[in-house]
């Protein structure tokens, strides 16, 4: 029988996450290149083989049945939209992108606890997504406190006493599913929360600007990651910075120029 899982919290951010320092940009970096395109890339500690490895787990978490993977859904808080937290589906005919995705948050671990601990491939999945939930926080708290010296309590927004190691940090295991050459995965859109990183993805389509005339394509690259502000930005004192703008579309014109669908990885940060 899998062993159950085990909570790896850090005691506080600011006691542990500023002994590993990975971002090499100064606040003057980060604020001109967040001025001149939207977004900045900065490392992220998490190469493409092992993330390739965290898909694949959740290729199978998706390969279960519906009886398994659909048991886990709750909402982290009642705002509107809610934050939801478990699989998720999005149908076309509703005017949504067509997709399914899974919302991670540490916060499913004592929820879910049995499931977990009772199914292999839940297991891998769950331990694979709160390895990376973990890297992100590491690496957002990075960012706010050297953003913080430009704009004093952003840090404190997302990371404080009363959030307790349960910061709404979500994770985003995405699925879209094919479509025509340049038509949208996504459609174009600022994110709703405070800020977004999007982490890896298999195939080229994220197209990032600051508005739809300076859309561009992002490559992959290894052990990197884009960072953009979403809406939720200006009232939390960041109000000078454009926003991401950004959507997803197919690049590839037939399946057999790119087959399968399109995966990826984003993290989203709200207040």
């Amino acid at each position: 029988m899998p062993r159950p899982i085990k909570r790896r919290f850090n005691k506080m951010p600011n006691e542990t996450m500023k002994q590993h320092k990975t971002i090499p940009f100064s606040i003057q970096e980060i604020c001109q290149q967040l001025k001149e395109q939207a977004y900045i890339s900065v490392p992220f500690t998490v190469g493409k083989d092992t993330i390739e490895k965290i898909m694949n787990s959740f290729m199978a978490f998706l390969g279960e049945p519906d009886s398994i993977k659909n048991q886990i859904y709750f909402q982290l808080s009642t705002s509107n939209p809610p934050e939801e937290v478990g699989l998720i589906y999005r149908n076309p005919k509703d005017g949504k992108d067509d997709k399914v995705y899974f919302h991670f948050h540490p916060a499913m671990l004592d929820q879910y606890q049995g499931l977990i601990a009772s199914n292999a491939v839940v297991k891998e999945f769950v331990d694979n997504a709160l390895l990376i939930w973990e890297k992100v926080r590491n690496t957002i708290y990075e960012l706010l406190e050297i953003l913080s010296d430009a704009y004093p309590g952003v840090l404190q927004t997302i990371f404080n006493e009363e959030t307790g190691n349960k910061e709404k940090i979500i994770i985003r295991f995405l699925k879209y599913n094919w479509q025509k050459r340049d038509q949208k995965l996504a459609k174009s859109h600022h994110d709703r929360g405070g800020f977004t990183l999007t982490l890896w993805t298999n195939k080229p389509g994220l197209r990032i600007g600051e508005d739809e005339k300076t859309l561009t394509l992002m490559p992959y690259t290894d052990k990197k990651a884009y960072f953009m502000l979403g809406q939720a930005a200006p009232s939390i004192g960041i109000d000078d910075l454009p926003l991401g703008w950004h959507d997803v579309i197919q690049v590839a014109e037939t399946k057999e120029e790119m087959p399968g669908t399109r995966w990826s990885i984003v993290a989203f940060i709200n207040p």
